[in-house]
C-alpha cells in the first residue's frame, strides 16, 4: 500500500512539472533532466503561439520558440526511439505512425543527428541529463567516424546498412560540406575538438581536389562516373551550403585560409548568382559562373543530371541564401548595412514569385520568374527556411512588413505541418490545396531533425536579439 501510494505521488509531481514547463518553459533557454524529457516527449500537448496582436510581440514569440524547442522539438529528436542499441547509428526513419520503417544509414542524417545532440547537450540543466546526452553524443560520434569516414584513402562513404557495411562508397561534395559544417558547429557547441579535426582533414581534401583556382568556388563532383562529367559547372546549392559551413569553420579555427575561401564564396555568392529582372538565383552555372547555354542543359539532360531543377529556381535554397549571408558577414566582421540591399533583393523574389497571399512558399519557381511555381509542394523545411530569413530581414531592415510575413508564414506552418500527436516533429510536404503528401515525421537523405531544431534556435537567437534592443 505505501509503495503503490510513493508511485502515485511521483507520477502526479512527474505530471504536475510537465504541465507547468508545458506553460512557463519560455522562461528557461534549458532543457529538463532526461526522465522529465521523455515524459513531455509523450504528452503530445502543443505549446501556443501567442495571440495575434497590431504590433510584434518579439518577447512573446522568444518565450513560445524556447518553450517549444526545449519541451517538444529536443526531447523527440533525442529520444531512445531513434538509437540503433544493436547495431550503434541512428535508425531515423519513421512513418506517419512514427514506427520505424527503414534500416539504412546515410552521411548526411547522420551527421544532422549528431547535431541536434550537441544542441540538446548545450540547452540540457542539470549536469546528471547532460553527462547522459553527452555520453550517447560521444557513442554517435565515433560511429560516425569509425564506419563512415575511409581510414584507408581518407573521405565520407555516403551510405551504410544497418550492420555498418558500405552499401555505396560515392564520396561526394556535398556530403563533405555537411561534414565540415556539421563538425565545425560540435566544436562551437560542445567544445568537440575531435569533430573539428575531422572537420578540418575534410576540408584539406575538398579544397585540394575540388576548388577551382581560376574562377573560384568548388566543384560539384564526386569519385561516381557521373560525378566526374560536373567539372565543366558549379551548383550554386552546394557552393551555398559550403558558405555556411566556412563561417562555422572559420569562426571555430580563426586560421587565415579559411578566413580567404569565406570571403571568396562570399563574393561569389552576393554578384554571381542572381538571375537578372527576377532576383531569383540560379541552381547551377558554369564552371566560370555563367549561364548554362542550351547545350549544357541539354548535356545534364542526357546524363541525368539535375534535370529536376535546371531551368528553376529553388525557393527554399535562395531563403537559406539569404541567412547564411548574413552569418557570414558576421562571422568576417562585415557591417549587416553593406548587404541588406542584396538581402531584400533576394528576399523579394523569393516573395514575388514563390510565396502565396496565405504565407506559405511552394519548392521550385521558372528561373526568369515568368510562370507559376513548377513544383506546387510545400515542404517542411522550406517553410522553416524562409521563417528564418523573414526574422533577420526584420532584424537588419526594421521594415514591420517582414514582421507581419514572418508571423504569417510561421502561423500557417504551425497550423499544418506540427502534428498534434507528436508536436517536436513536422510532416514532410504537402499539396497546395493542403493534402498530405508525405506524411514521413523522419527519414530519408535529408530529413532529420537538423532543419527543425536550426529553425527554431536561428530564430530564437534573433527574437532574442530583438527583445534585448
Amino acid at each position: 500500500m505505501k509503495n503503490n501510494l510513493v508511485q502515485e505521488l511521483i507520477v502526479l509531481l512527474l505530471s504536475a512539472a510537465a504541465f507547468v514547463l508545458l506553460l512557463a518553459g519560455c522562461q528557461s533557454l534549458r532543457l529538463p533532466g532526461p526522465e522529465l524529457s521523455r515524459v513531455l516527449a509523450g504528452t503530445g500537448s502543443r505549446v501556443q503561439l501567442p495571440p495575434k496582436s497590431a504590433a510584434p510581440q518579439v518577447g512573446e514569440f522568444r518565450k513560445f520558440f524556447t518553450a517549444y524547442l526545449d519541451n517538444q522539438v529536443l526531447p523527440f529528436w533525442t529520444s531512445s526511439r531513434f538509437i540503433d542499441e544493436e547495431h550503434g547509428g541512428f535508425l531515423y526513419h519513421l512513418d506517419a505512425k512514427l514506427q520505424r520503417n527503414g534500416s539504412s544509414k546515410q552521411l548526411i542524417p547522420t551527421l544532422r543527428m549528431l547535431y541536434v545532440r550537441a544542441v540538446a547537450i548545450a540547452r540540457t540543466a542539470d549536469d546528471a541529463g547532460r553527462e547522459q546526452q553527452l555520453a550517447e553524443y560521444e557513442r554517435q560520434r565515433d560511429y560516425l567516424i569509425q564506419r563512415f569516414w575511409d581510414h584507408e584513402n581518407r573521405g565520407w562513404y555516403w551510405k551504410l546498412d544497418r550492420e555498418g557495411n558500405v552499401l555505396d562508397g560515392t564520396k561526394r561534395s556535398i556530403g563533405a560540406i555537411y561534414a565540415i559544417y556539421v563538425l565545425s558547429e560540435l566544436k562551437i557547441i560542445v567544445n568537440d575538438q575531435r569533430a573539428l579535426d575531422y572537420a578540418e582533414r575534410t576540408f584539406d581534401i575538398l579544397d585540394t581536389f575540388n576548388h577551382d583556382v581560376d574562377y573560384g568556388g568548388y566543384f560539384e563532383d564526386d569519385s561516381s562516373a557521373a560525378g566526374q562529367q560536373l567539372r565543366n559547372y558549379k551548383d550554386v546549392g552546394s557552393n551555398m551550403h559550403f558558405t555556411l559551413a566556412m563561417a562555422r569553420l572559420y569562426q571555430a579555427t580563426g586560421k587565415n585560409i579559411h578566413r580567404q575561401r569565406l570571403e571568396e564564396l562570399f563574393v561569389i555568392m552576393t554578384t554571381k548568382v542572381l538571375v537578372p529582372d527576377s532576383n531569383n538565383v540560379y541552381y547551377m552555372l558554369t564552371r566560370y559562373w555563367t549561364p548554362m547555354s542550351l547545350a549544357n542543359k541539354n548535356f545534364l539532360e542526357q546524363k541525368g543530371i539535375y534535370t529536376w531543377c535546371r531551368n528553376d529556381t529553388v525557393f527554399g535554397h535562395n531563403a537559406e541564401l539569404i541567412w547564411y549571408i548574413a552569418e557570414a558577414a558576421i562571422v568576417l566582421d562585415h557591417d549587416l548595412s553593406e548587404i541588406r540591399h542584396w538581402m531584400e533583393v533576394v528576399a523579394d523574389g523569393i516573395i514575388h514569385h514563390g510565396m502565396r497571399e496565405d504565407g506559405a512558399l511552394f519548392l521550385t519557381g521558372p528561373l526568369d520568374g515568368n510562370g507559376p511555381p513548377t513544383i506546387k509542394h510545400l515542404q517542411w523545411w522550406v517553410q522553416q527556411e524562409i521563417m528564418i530569413s523573414l526574422i533577420r530581414l526584420y532584424e537588419i531592415t526594421g521594415n514591420p512588413d517582414y514582421w507581419e510575413m514572418f508571423e504569417k508564414t510561421t502561423r500557417l506552418a504551425f497550423a499544418h505541418f506540427v502534428p498534434t500527436d507528436q508536436p517536436g516533429s513536422w510532416y514532410r510536404a504537402f499539396d497546395e490545396d493542403w493534402n498530405l503528401v508525405e506524411s514521413a515525421r523522419a527519414g530519408g537523405p535529408w530529413k532529420t531533425g537538423l532543419h527543425t531544431v536550426r529553425a527554431m534556435l536561428e530564430i530564437e537567437r534573433t527574437l532574442t536579439r530583438l527583445d534585448d534592443k
